[in-house]
């Protein structure tokens, strides 16, 4: 048998600065889902302002009194 020199594969050397790089990634996906949080909240405010506005119309016997 014939030995090889092939060497085995070294892992990918981190950045130096690896921790404020992995941070900055996290703090990138924290905004973007505070975002869509933000935006799913406000449209679902706006289901609940219309649906109380058409049962006020409906039931209450009046005009909603909306902004």
């Amino acid at each position: 048998m014939a030995s090889s020199s092939t060497s085995m594969p070294q892992p990918a050397q981190l950045p130096a600065d690896w921790f404020g790089a992995m941070s900055q990634i996290w703090w990138a996906a924290q905004g973007a889902q505070w975002q869509a949080l933000t935006a799913w909240q406000q449209a679902a405010a706006a289901v609940q302002q219309e649906l109380w506005d058409e049962w006020a119309a409906r039931w209450a016997g009046g005009a909603p009194l909306g902004d």
